[in-house]
């Protein structure tokens, strides 16, 4: 008896991705929000949460890795830029949604001021994550395909 072949499904896989780089984002901006603290290791959490998605609805894709690891960077991106939307907001007396919407420009140079050298270090580490956690997916996938089956017994 043979083992059948896995299921790559790379759209599903993007889409896992992008859901869980979004939610990672939301909840690392709620947590910046609610502590008044930028904890930059949580753009970490993004990456892994990115990867795992992936890998798992992906269904070991060979090309997700690569995918995921771009994804968990923009989720990265995305969280810091609602990080800095809170800021804005509590600054002007508006919500973060009129900040993201009316003052993109502001935000966007916000954005750019604050990011220096460790933040590139934990969107690093982020991407390597993402990609680490859906390339176990696919090793799995591969090992799966390619045991033996067990004999039978007596």
């Amino acid at each position: 008896m043979t083992t059948a072949a896995p299921k790559h499904n790379l759209i599903a896989g993007i889409v896992a991705a992008v859901l869980g780089a979004l939610a990672g984002a939301v909840l690392w901006a709620v947590i910046a929000s609610t502590t008044d603290f930028k904890i930059g290791y949580a753009a970490v959490g993004v990456g892994a949460l990115t990867g795992l998605l992936a890998g798992k609805a992906g269904g070991g894709h060979p090309r997700l890795p690569l995918v995921a690891a771009g994804i968990g960077l923009l989720g990265c991106v995305v969280g810091d830029i609602l990080i800095e939307a809170h800021v804005g907001a509590n600054a002007l007396g508006v919500s973060s949604f009129t900040v993201i919407t009316d003052y993109t420009q502001p935000l966007w140079e916000a954005y750019k001021y604050d990011f220096d050298a460790l933040s590139g270090v934990f969107y690093v580490i982020a991407a390597v994550a993402a990609f680490r956690l859906a390339t176990q997916h696919t090793i799995r996938q591969q090992q799966t395909v390619a045991a033996p089956p067990e004999p039978p017994r007596p």
